[in-house]
């Protein structure tokens, strides 16, 4: 069991350099958690993507409803932890709910944020270095 964060989902839907790793973490552990922020964060992913011309609309509708079905929602981690968190790392309290909800389920946050994996060491591991 892990948490990732919105970016490990888009990299197992769409096609880049961080697909296969996406896709390996996935196979070595899919029982991925995930706050419902996590929803709204990969539908404005997408939406912006239809925007740029990247990809169409029905490729996005398509992506959502399949990056919300990789994930299981976790309950909202204790509001009081995210602004603690929030305050105390200098990061938003978005990054700070995948952190709390991570630390909730004493498990560890899979992510590409580099501002996440460097104040967070114990609990943000990298793709890669998850698949180690």
């Amino acid at each position: 069991m892990l948490v990732v964060d919105a970016n490990v989902v888009v990299y197992s839907l769409l096609e880049s350099e961080m697909t296969a790793p996406a896709r390996a973490l996935w196979t070595a552990d899919p029982d991925w958690h995930a706050p419902r922020l996590l929803f709204y964060e990969l539908a404005n992913v997408l939406s912006r993507l239809v925007g740029n011309g990247a990809i169409s609309r029905e490729s996005a509708v398509r992506g959502l409803g399949d990056g919300a079905a990789l994930v299981k929602w976790t309950s909202e981690p204790p509001a009081s932890r995210v602004l603690d968190m929030a305050c105390v790392l200098g990061i938003s309290a978005y990054d700070a709910s995948y952190l709390a909800a991570a630390e909730a389920l004493q498990v560890r946050l899979v992510t590409e944020d580099r501002r996440l994996l460097a104040v967070a060491p114990q609990i943000a591991h990298s793709l890669r270095a998850s698949l180690m």
